[in-house]
């Protein structure tokens, strides 16, 4: 098969499989009222744990303006779910990290994850299941190369 015939394949099946993931209801279900930008917050911020990120970086990291970063930051403090602190080498520069509270948002979010998952695979035969294991691993692996070159883009339509 030609190249564009497996691109178009993938291509519309992306925006599918984006919206087929929405988590808004397994979301509040773990936190009332907390939004999926917030909870990726909560992952970059674990992910990054101990460090804590500066504004930039989290903004970077969702593909969102500072404004909107600053925004679910201030839910997020709001709800004692992150911590502000002045950079001690900057003053100016705002780092960010979970609080206890936000890392046990991150653990229900993971277990329930892991339980949609159960009852998904399950139905599921072994070999299927391995297939769609790799499958997922490299399916991320090419979201980080879209990922950079969204980025490019950006950079040269600035």
């Amino acid at each position: 098969m030609p190249l564009d015939h497996h691109v178009r394949r993938v291509s519309v099946l992306v925006p599918r499989i984006a919206r087929n993931l929405r988590l808004a209801g397994l979301i509040d279900s773990v936190y009332h009222g907390l939004t999926t930008p917030q909870l990726l917050t909560l992952f970059i911020l674990d992910e990054a744990a101990p460090k804590k990120l500066s504004m930039t970086e989290i903004a970077d990291d969702l593909g969102v303006s500072l404004p909107t970063t600053t925004g679910i930051v201030d839910r997020l403090v709001r709800e004692g779910l992150a911590a502000r602190a002045a950079s001690p080498e900057d003053r100016r520069v705002v780092l960010v990290s979970l609080t206890r509270a936000g890392r046990s948002v991150v653990v229900r979010m993971v277990q329930a994850l892991d339980e949609v998952m159960t009852r998904v695979l399950a139905s599921v035969e072994e070999g299927e299941r391995e297939a769609i294991a790799q499958a997922a691993e490299r399916f991320h692996e090419l979201s980080v190369l879209i990922r950079q070159e969204n980025r490019q883009i950006a950079e040269v339509s600035e």
